[in-house]
């Protein structure tokens, strides 16, 4: 990644605070100075590649099916919005094609979940417990975390192989430089 990131100016890395459950709160940022050898992305839906028309429509009666039962989700998520999402993450690929390495962590099922994504929600509900004790009770209840997290679980769904598999075809950068952790919901590398 050095060679396409070898700027020559401070980077402004933003954060946000999760604590805001329109997540509309002012970001915090620090700034690196260069040479930057290394950068380090936390994000959902980090390396997801669009799908064709067929694939999205394939997993809207397949994957997202069997998982929106799974998790007992409703029927709020309507395919406009996975299509939409679609749409935004072509803008995506120029970036993950500056990455040379992509580690990826990926929740497992145990043997008492159904569903691998069912981590993701007690993850977020512990992390926001955590917050909350430590900032005097500011931030989302039980229910809004699950609202929160019921938005962004059909990126997993539609587009969390794009890691693995890329963008129509065409091989990620880091193909050979690919790792995937599965990780249990007590956060041990399973696989």
């Amino acid at each position: 990644m050095a060679t396409k990131l070898s700027c020559r100016v401070s980077i402004r890395a933003s954060s946000m605070g999760k604590e805001i459950e329109s997540l509309s709160g002012l970001p915090d940022a620090t700034f690196a100075r260069p040479p930057v050898d290394v950068v380090l992305l936390e994000g959902w839906c980090v390396g997801f590649c669009p799908i064709s028309d067929e694939e999205l429509h394939s997993r809207w009666d397949g994957a997202w099916t069997k998982e929106r039962r799974r998790l007992g989700l409703g029927a709020e998520v309507r395919k406009e919005h996975v299509q939409a999402a679609n749409e935004v993450l072509k803008g995506y690929i120029e970036l993950w094609d500056m990455f040379d390495v992509f580690i990826q962590l990926k929740p497992c099922a145990s043997e008492n979940e159904e569903s691998p994504f069912s981590i993701v929600y007690k993850w977020r509900q512990e992390q926001e417990h955590n917050m909350k004790a430590l900032n005097g009770g500011r931030g989302m209840d039980d229910i809004a975390v699950k609202r929160f997290v019921d938005r962004y679980i059909p990126g997993y769904v539609f587009f969390g192989d794009g890691p693995e598999i890329g963008f129509n075809g065409v091989v990620p950068r880091w193909k050979g430089n690919f790792l995937r952790l599965s990780i249990d919901i007590d956060r041990h590398i399973v696989a």
